[in-house]
């Protein structure tokens, strides 16, 4: 019989700590809520702040070393039509 009695009270502690488990994670979900929406936006900030960085200095990169080829180019091309 007491064998039973601390079999009951065993598995009663364990259902009633895992209730309370289920608890603690929902309570610390909803403290760390706010954080993750505001982290979240930050980095949502920072990647609408930093895609026009990145995408002019790809331009940039592509441009800059074609820009002397314009040159030439441009040069040749008023050099025929201006001496005919």
């Amino acid at each position: 019989m007491e064998l039973i009695g601390i079999f009951l009270i065993f598995v009663v502690g364990i259902i009633l700590l895992k209730v309370l488990l289920w608890f603690l994670k929902a309570g610390i979900f909803i403290i760390t809520l706010p954080f993750k929406i505001l982290f979240a936006v930050i980095a949502l900030i920072l990647v609408f702040l930093f895609i026009p960085t990145v995408i002019l200095t790809v331009l940039l990169a592509i441009v800059i070393p074609i820009i002397p080829f314009l040159l030439i180019g441009l040069g040749i091309i008023l050099l025929i039509r201006y001496a005919t």
